[in-house]
């Protein structure tokens, strides 16, 4: 703590979602929507460029697409800390009826996500654009985030209820004393002295 007798003040947001993201998200799905309407039931894809200087880097749109939050625990004995996905509220299970995948890009690559609740999962997972990624080994769904290592939160509970996902990835993956460790960026802190 400063010796000056003011407060510090802190700006923080979360390491994996951004609501920058989340409205460009939203903002997308509308005129995804829109052009619905017009086109018939075509596949509906939204591309993302990362961008950390406007807040959305590859983590936070992954974190705003998939709910990623980190799950420490114990299994057989040894701790553990995971990144888990569709833990918190999605925005691939929010826009399920309108949003089928996202293209995600930042300097170096290209990867494509399907949504694993989209209503169109199949249809997309055959498509050209999927199979085209797919060869170039950039093509992710939950059973490719599983494989590396992240748990998979695929469970009916309320994503209010914090408590009700964490027995469910404790059943699911045999974990016990599992916590959801709230990760926070600091952005800026800034001492005040108080007025003499």
């Amino acid at each position: 703590m400063h010796s000056g007798g003011g407060n510090a003040y802190c700006r923080s947001r979360s390491r994996f979602s951004s609501n920058t993201v989340a409205d460009a998200v939203a903002e997308a799905v509308e005129q995804l929507a829109v052009t619905a309407r017009e086109a018939g039931d075509d596949l509906r894809i939204v591309a993302l460029i990362a961008n950390s200087n406007y807040g959305a880097d590859v983590t936070n749109i992954l974190g705003t697409l998939y709910g990623i939050r980190k799950v420490a625990g114990q299994k057989e004995g040894t701790d553990l800390a995971r990144d888990s996905l569709y833990f918190s509220h999605s925005a691939f299970f929010r826009y399920r009826h309108a949003l089928d995948g996202a293209l995600v890009l930042d300097g170096t690559r290209a990867e494509m996500f399907l949504n694993d609740y989209g209503e169109r999962l199949g249809r997309l997972g055959r498509c050209g654009l999927a199979r085209f990624f797919h060869e170039k080994r950039a093509l992710r769904d939950k059973a490719s985030f599983e494989r590396q290592g992240f748990l998979v939160a695929d469970c009916d509970a309320d994503r209010n209820d914090e408590n009700a996902v964490l027995r469910h990835l404790e059943q699911k993956y045999k974990l016990k004393k599992a916590v959801c460790l709230h990760s926070f960026d600091l952005r800026g802190v800034v001492f005040l002295q108080r007025p003499r």
